[in-house]
């Protein structure tokens, strides 16, 4: 199952984390897979703080499940 099955349908999470997830997935199979790939500045900070609020979800959803 994926993230999205286990958690975006569920509403363990809010369904703004799909986007991030699939975003940061697709930028970094970009850049991964091909070698001209660029990605801007604002780019990389934008998915940096999407990444660092992910987790700050994540670690309040296991914090909440001890």
């Amino acid at each position: 199952m994926t993230f999205n099955q286990l958690f975006i349908k569920t509403s363990k999470f809010p369904i703004k984390f799909s986007a991030v997830i699939s975003h940061a997935e697709k930028e970094r199979v970009e850049a991964d897979y091909n070698f001209l790939a660029h990605i801007t500045k604002q780019d990389a900070t934008d998915i940096f703080q999407s990444a660092k609020e992910f987790v700050m979800a994540v670690e309040q959803y296991v914090q909440e499940r001890k």
